[in-house]
C-alpha cells in the first residue's frame, strides 16, 4: 500500500470516527487520543523500515522510544497518572530499546550496547525499587521464591538435564 493510499485510509478512519462523535453515537475523548500521536508515528517508523521501504535503521530510535512512551501515556490515561510514580523508568527504558533496535537491525556497531547496558540497568534498576516500595514486593517476593527453587532442584540432582 503506497503512501497516499495509507494517508487516504487514515483520513477516511479520523473523518468516520469524528462524524460518528458528531453524531453522539461514540464519544471520543481527547483525554485518551491524544497519546496516539506519539504511538501512530512510532509504528510508522517501524512500517517503514520493516516493509522496506527505508532501509535507514536510524528510525528505528525514534520508532521505538515513540512506541514506547505512547504505549506508556496510554496506559496512564486508562489507569491513572498516579502509576506514574512508579513506571517514570520507562522513559529510560524507551530510549534503550530505541537504541538496541538500531544495533539489531542497523551495522551492529559493538559501542551502541554501552549506552543500551547502562540505560536498561539504570531503568530496570529504579522500576525495580518502584515496585518493591509501591507492593510490587509481593511480585518481588515470588519471583525470588521461584528463582531460589529453581536454583535448589539444579543444585540437588533433580533436574535430569545435562
Amino acid at each position: 500500500m503506497t503512501g497516499t493510499k495509507v494517508l487516504g485510509l487514515v483520513l477516511v478512519i479520523a473523518g468516520s470516527l469524528f462524524t460518528l462523535d458528531s453524531l453522539g453515537w461514540i464519544h471520543l475523548s481527547w483525554g485518551y487520543l491524544w497519546p496516539l500521536f506519539l504511538l501512530l508515528p512510532g509504528i510508522a517508523f517501524h512500517a517503514a523500515f520493516f516493509a522496506g521501504r527505508n532501509q535507514n535503521a536510524g528510525l528505528l530510535v525514534p520508532g521505538g522510544i515513540l512506541t514506547v512512551y505512547g504505549l506508556l501515556f496510554s496506559a496512564m490515561t486508562i489507569f491513572g497518572w498516579q502509576l506514574m510514580e512508579v513506571f517514570w523508568p520507562v522513559f529510560i527504558l524507551g530510549v534503550a530499546l530505541g537504541l538496541f533496535e538500531l544495533y539489531v537491525f542497523g551495522p551492529r556497531e559493538t559501542g551502541l550496547l554501552i549506552p543500551v547496558g547502562i540505560l536498561s540497568l539504570v531503568g530496570f534498576a529504579f522500576l525495580f525499587i518502584n515496585l518493591l516500595h509501591t507492593g510490587g514486593s509481593v511480585l518481588v517476593g515470588l519471583a525470588l521464591i521461584l528463582a531460589g527453587g529453581a536454583v535448589i532442584l539444579k543444585g540437588s540432582g533433580l533436574n535430569t538435564k545435562k
